[in-house]
């Protein structure tokens, strides 16, 4: 469909709109407002979809929206109690190039859920009742989850809180320089009076950035010149998987009448590390009382279940964002095999038990393991390698160490940060690392890379200054048959 949906702001014309399907709303033939002088305040006849002003008992489920000519959706109101009056929009996507091209806002007793948004600017302004299960795609300007009017709105009369949660942001780049503007979580302008409102209501939680290089900043706020003071917003489970491409920090600034106090950050990562003191961020005077909780998570023990190969310390692991160093997971099963079958992440791993555990890696699972890896410390522990693809990041000798147990080949390939190939040498010395039903091959035990051999199986390990990671392989050999 080309053209535009609205209500002409007739508050007497708002209830129970439904606008639904799994067809496209496309502005390609309706031109930029700013190409007609319309008045800021008048920009909303261009939306793809506006329904106002006290909006009732409304929902835009399924549609696509493409090119559009300003915000793309935006169904306003006030706050009802009563849920029969609650506006749902759901199930939608986004696709925006032009410049105030922002996604999909919720407002009043609203509720965004389960939408894709791809947008040249704004993803959404955080208000409404509830925004959940996101996927953001943000290309140049603005940001995913703008704050700016997060104060127009508090929990009268509800006393809920507004959880803004299971947030995906799988592109993260920027058109424009370092500026607090230039973020993910951004609050970059002041906000408008709202005398009481301080954004207390609002709960930030399981929110996962994919993006490996990142053009903005996790959080950037600047509210210095606003005249409403902004407390007690709370950020929980909230991992960003790399720092900004540009190195920018961090951003809270606020003002003498917009001061900024009490943000609690409870189990925040960047790029693998917690958020644990204030000196993580760029701050000034007016801003202060940050607190922080579960930046050291507590060990998950692990008994017969791998969740299908992905291991969450946490319910905000994910496929794609991996753990912090501190993040600890323990295998300490009895007569129980932990199978890793697909991607799998742990900040440190230890397998041990005194009557034996083991964890065994199967074609096509992948176990990444960020600081250190411990077989049978303390107690009996075996890893068993047998198809899939270990991969230790901390170059350390001691990262990977081998006790009471044994590091077991066999058709898998083991990927260590560093040159350790005197490592693994040594570790095959100790009786450390056991081998059988290698890759068959006529391999040479004489090769340079040559680092045991266990009957028909050989071990070769060798590092590679281009990627910086060491492999170790096993190979079965070809022995002649018997004539």
């Amino acid at each position: 469909v080309h053209g535009n949906m609205n209500n002409g702001q007739d508050s007497n014309d708002a209830r129970d709109i439904r606008i639904f399907g799994h067809g496209t709303l496309s502005c390609e033939k309706i031109d930029h407002p700013v190409m007609f002088d319309i008045p800021v305040d008048d920009r909303w006849i261009s939306r793809p979809i506006h329904i106002s002003s006290n909006a009732k008992g409304c929902r835009i489920e399924g549609i696509t929206i493409t090119d559009s000519a300003h915000h793309s959706c935006e169904v306003k109101s006030g706050f009802n109690a009563d849920p029969a009056d609650f506006n749902y929009l759901r199930w939608c996507k986004a696709i925006t190039w032009r410049a105030n091209g922002d996604g999909i806002s919720p407002n009043g007793s609203s509720f965004l859920e389960d939408c894709f948004l791809r947008t040249q600017d704004d993803g959404t302004y955080v208000l409404g009742l509830g925004i959940r299960r996101i996927v953001y795609w943000s290309d140049a300007n603005g940001m995913p989850l703008r704050c700016s009017n997060m104060v127009a709105e508090n929990e009268a009369p509800y006393g809920e809180k507004l959880y803004v949660e299971d947030i995906d942001v799988i592109y993260a780049r920027s058109a424009f320089g370092s500026s607090p503007g230039r973020s993910i979580i951004g609050f970059p302008d002041p906000a408008a009076s709202f005398p009481g409102s301080n954004g207390s209501h609002v709960v930030f939680r399981d929110i996962n950035v994919e993006d490996p290089l990142p053009a903005r900043r996790l959080f950037g706020w600047d509210i210095q010149a606003g005249d409403t003071a902004v407390s007690s917003v709370r950020f929980e489970n909230v991992r960003a998987a790399a720092q900004n491409v540009d190195g920018d920090s961090e951003i809270f600034l606020g003002g003498l009448l917009a001061p900024i106090d009490g943000l609690v950050f409870d189990n925040v990562t960047l790029a693998g590390e917690h958020f644990d003191s204030a000196a993580d961020f760029e701050l000034n005077a007016n801003v202060t009382g940050f607190g922080f909780e579960n930046t050291a998570p507590e060990t998950v023990v692990y008994t017969g279940a791998s969740g299908y190969g992905k291991w969450y310390l946490n319910d905000d692991w994910d496929q794609s964002v991996e753990p912090a160093n501190n993040d600890m997971v323990e295998h300490t099963a009895v007569g129980q095999v932990l199978t890793v079958d697909a991607k799998a992440y742990a900040g440190s791993l230890r397998i041990g038990h005194a009557d034996t555990a083991t964890v065994s890696i199967e074609a096509g699972g992948r176990l990444a393991v960020t600081d250190a890896l411990s077989v049978g410390a303390g107690a009996r522990g075996v890893l068993n390698l047998n198809g899939g693809t270990l991969r230790i990041d901390n170059p350390a000798s001691g990262a990977l160490s081998v006790g009471t147990g044994e590091l077991h080949l066999e058709r898998g390939l083991l990927r260590w940060a560093g040159d350790h190939v005197s490592d693994l040498r040594a570790l095959f010395a100790a009786g450390s690392i056991s081998l059988a039903n290698g890759r068959r091959s006529k391999a040479i035990p004489s090769r340079p890379d040559f680092v045991g051999r266990d009957g028909s199986s050989l071990l070769f390990a060798r590092f590679n200054p281009a990627t910086g990671y060491t492999s170790a392989w096993v190979v079965e050999l070809q022995l002649p048959q018997p004539r």
